[in-house]
């Protein structure tokens, strides 16, 4: 019988003792040949040494495994030819002799990596064991080890996978909490945290959806692995947050990581023309061993939410700006709809007597009203036939997704509410609300009239655009039905009326030529529209649905006419004014235009040099004076002369610069000096038709009218001069 040898190990390694064994004492010849087979056909690698750690056998496996052949290695010890390696502790050590421990088991394996022939890493996993023979001697060691690998990598996977996230691949916030346990080591200080918010992500969400949204985080993530290095942990906390924990960084070497982050992201934004990309960041150091990483969590937070609270509105009103360029690219029409809507509404509204404010809120929202389709997709939006009920529905959705836009921005959300209702019908039947009648918004009222009419007169996909008379008879057919009664009545009158746009500085006067104009001719209808000269010129030049133009200066009128936008031999110079120096009649300053540089004016009010005319007259009055360089500090800037005089009048400012008719139309006001004639040029007043007017006849009897007799008594009595006349 073949007497056992000890190998403490595995049933394979007990099989190889007895393969050793058998190379000592003769056995049956049977039994000889059946274990002769055995290394070569289990799967592990087996290698088997003296005490030395010389090899004595190698099986077939060992040598697929190592890329060595049994020939190559017999005789050199396994510290010689293999470089095994804990990845962790270093280097593993075989035991040689006899002085290990009997009957031990040495595993290893964990960590544990063999490099092969050729030099390729293999993670392994196996024991050393003791062949002991039957005097109970230690004659020497087995071996055996199998590939791990792809094992390894599995756990690696599984393992990551628990600490990862799982959109961007950055860290998780679980594993990001357990970082910062690191930090109370002498090793860990000084600590950086920097905390990092996507600006405007939640407008993305709401409007283009979560894919949109989940790409920023991408991009986000992406920036940030440039921005750092591989030891440094970068993590996705929240949402649209992201931490970055850096280990051993001064405060100076925080702020560049900051520094790095912008940098790349305005690098990112230059090469994408997309949805713009900002992060509000804050940052925080702890010095000490005894940092509480909680507090420091705070204190980046509370930076963080300052700077982010600084750029909001901004940030929100670019989002939204691209937002609706992503419109013009999706909707050919939208762009030019949006303004075309704006210019048919303005005068209506007028017409109705809606305030400034409510007539500037009407042009946001014709401008805003349609954001929401960027939330539809292209396939309904641009489809060429009528839609099905499940696309009409997803259709509807716009007014919704418009308002969710608009909410999230602080400039626009005061229109929210229109936006959401502006598809509602007079009688109810509209949506999303089905809410009918006077609830409606009056806003919303007449831009659905403007909407429709607009929509009716330009091509769309589906059909060719209308005549004007067949969409104001379609207006009248819905009546009552979709649209307000009222406002279809005035839409249709102002269409034929008169609209007259004029400087702000013949307010007064102009209101009171309009009445006589009335009363002389009944059958007309007069629309006055006042503002800036700078202003009114850029509306009109954007489409605004002007006939006449009053300008407060040459300039404006000339750049009109170079784009050819005057009918032919229609200009001609109306009126004169001049500029006055002003302050409350209950102020006690007595000053001229020479001695504003004197201590006791601190503020004067002028108009905007760049947009109105009397604030550019201004302007050059107080150059030609040699002054305006020593009161340029004292200067308040207001939008028209009205403003000026209402600054004033309320004793807000000392002074204020505006036109002879202006301070004469106040009770609150008294004119401390007026300005030379030739210190600047003469204030005068042109005034021509405009070309695209569908009233010409009646624009030019107009003109015509405020040359003659009556209307130039009017002007005379609010201070200005008749230009060739007395």
């Amino acid at each position: 019988m073949l007497k056992q040898v000890h190998l403490n190990g595995d049933i394979m390694s007990n099989y190889m003792s007895n393969v050793v064994s058998c190379q000592y004492k003769k056995k049956p010849d049977e039994l000889d040949k059946v274990l002769r087979f055995v290394p070569s056909s289990i799967g592990e690698a087996l290698l088997v040494t003296d005490l030395n750690a010389k090899i004595l056998f190698m099986n077939s496996t060992a040598e697929n495994l190592t890329g060595y052949l049994e020939a190559e290695v017999l005789g050199t010890t396994v510290m010689e030819l293999f470089e095994i390696i804990d990845t962790t502790t270093g280097k593993v050590e075989f035991p040689t002799g006899d002085r290990t421990k009997k009957n031990t088991v040495i595993r290893f394996g964990k960590n544990t990596s063999l490099f092969t022939k050729h030099g390729k890493e293999v993670a392994v996993y196996g024991s050393v064991s003791h062949i002991m023979n039957d005097a109970k001697n230690l004659v020497g060691y087995v071996i055996a080890f199998f590939d791990m690998t792809e094992q390894r990598r599995r756990e690696r996977v599984f393992k990551d996978s628990g600490m990862r996230d799982n959109l961007t691949g950055l860290y998780n916030r679980s594993y990001f909490t357990w970082e910062t346990t690191r930090v109370k080591g002498k090793q860990s200080v000084p600590v950086g945290l920097i905390m990092c918010d996507i600006d405007g992500l939640k407008i993305v969400n709401d409007t283009l959806g979560h894919n949109a949204g989940d790409n920023l985080l991408s991009v986000v993530a992406m920036i940030l692995k440039k921005s750092f290095h591989e030891e440094d942990i970068v993590a996705r906390i929240g949402g649209d947050e992201f931490a970055i924990l850096l280990f051993k960084s001064s405060n100076s070497a925080v702020s560049n990581a900051c520094r790095r982050i912008r940098k790349n992201i305005a690098e990112y934004n230059e090469m994408n023309a997309g949805l713009p990309l900002s992060v509000s960041l804050g940052y925080a150091v702890g010095n000490n061993l005894s940092t509480d990483i909680s507090k420091l969590i705070e204190q980046a937070d509370r930076n963080m939410y300052k700077e982010k609270q600084q750029q909001s509105r901004s940030i929100k009103r670019s989002v939204v700006n691209t937002i609706m360029r992503m419109i013009g690219t999706k909707d050919f029409i939208t762009q030019g709809h949006c303004e075309r809507v704006k210019n048919l509404m303005e005068p209506v509204a007028l017409s109705l007597g809606l305030s400034e404010e409510s007539i500037n809120e009407l042009k946001l929202l014709a401008e805003f009203h349609d954001i929401g389709k960027v939330g539809i997709a292209d396939r309904i939006l641009l489809k060429p036939g009528t839609l099905t009920d499940e696309e009409r529905n997803e259709m509807q959705r716009h007014c919704e997704i418009g308002q969710q836009i608009a909410m999230a921005a602080p400039d626009l959300a005061h229109i929210a509410n229109g936006i959401l209702k502006h598809h509602e019908w007079w009688n109810g039947t509209g949506y999303p609300q089905g809410i009918k009648g006077e609830i409606i918004p009056i806003e919303c009222r007449i831009l659905a009239v403007a909407d429709a009419y607009d929509a009716m007169t330009n091509d769309r996909p589906y059909r060719k655009a209308m005549a004007p008379e067949a969409a104001l008879a379609e207006l009248k057919k819905g009546a009552g039905i979709q649209f307000d009664p009222v406002v279809v009545v005035e839409f249709t009158r102002m269409l034929g009326a008169l609209k007259v746009y004029a400087a702000a500085s013949v307010k007064d006067a102009l209101l009171k030529v309009k009445r006589a104009y009335i009363a002389n001719n009944p059958e007309r209808r007069l629309l006055l529209r006042f503002g800036g000269s700078g202003e009114l010129k850029q509306q009109i030049e954007d489409g605004a649905l002007a006939d006449v133009f009053i300008s407060a200066a040459h300039s404006q009128m000339n750049q009109l006419q170079e784009k050819k936008m005057l009918l032919d031999e229609t200009r001609i110079e109306l009126l004169q004014n001049r500029i006055v120096l002003i302050a409350s009649k209950n102020s006690d300053i007595s000053c001229n235009f020479q001695t504003l540089t004197e201590d006791q004016v601190k503020k004067i009010a002028v108009g905007n040099p760049e947009s109105v005319p009397a604030g550019k007259y201004a302007q050059e009055l107080l150059m030609s004076l040699g002054i305006f360089e020593i009161v340029k500090a004292k200067l308040i800037i207001a939008k028209d002369v009205r403003q000026v005089l209402a600054f004033v009048e309320t004793e807000n400012i000392d002074v204020g610069i505006v036109y002879q008719t202006d301070a004469q139309i106040s009770k609150a006001v008294k004119i401390l000096d007026r300005a030379p004639l030739e210190s600047c040029s003469p204030v005068v007043y042109p005034v021509a038709v405009m070309k695209d007017s569908n009233n010409i006849e009646a624009s030019k009897e107009f003109i015509k009218f405020l040359t003659e007799y009556q209307a130039r008594e009017i002007f005379k009595k609010y201070g200005f001069t008749i230009c060739g006349g007395s």
